[in-house]
């Protein structure tokens, strides 16, 4: 299996996780704002959900995107142990962390994110 099958399975898996009861009105905003590469007002509609729902990760996870299109990774990290915070394993978190680290030349760090990802989403294959 070359890495673009391996990346292709991660994010399918990704997508099976999310759940649509974490959106809420100002994610969206910022969903919206950020798809046309508005991302001051995208960031403060994050923030917004943020304070909304403070136990939330997904939030910290788009902000944290935000900094990764402005190539600031050390930054994104940040928003992203935020994230794994309130959600330990959070797989959207995980796989933008591994990212960002990978584009800090923190291969090794990036390598464990991957691999902890992977191993989540091998929870789900009894289930099938």
């Amino acid at each position: 299996m070359n890495y673009t099958n391996i990346i292709l399975f991660i994010l399918c898996c990704l997508f099976s996780f999310f759940s649509p009861a974490q959106i809420n009105s100002n994610i969206v905003s910022g969903d919206n704002y950020f798809n046309q590469g508005n991302y001051a007002e995208a960031e403060l509609a994050y923030l917004k959900a943020k304070k909304e729902e403070p136990a939330n990760s997904l939030p910290s996870v788009k902000i944290g995107m935000i900094y990764i299109k402005k190539r600031e990774h050390q930054t994104a990290v940040k928003h992203f142990n935020t994230a794994l915070q309130k959600k330990q394993n959070d797989t959207l978190a995980l796989y933008y962390r591994a990212f960002a680290l990978s584009e800090l030349k923190k291969n090794k760090e990036a390598i464990q994110d991957l691999t902890t990802l992977i191993s989540l989403t091998n929870i789900w294959a009894d289930a099938y």
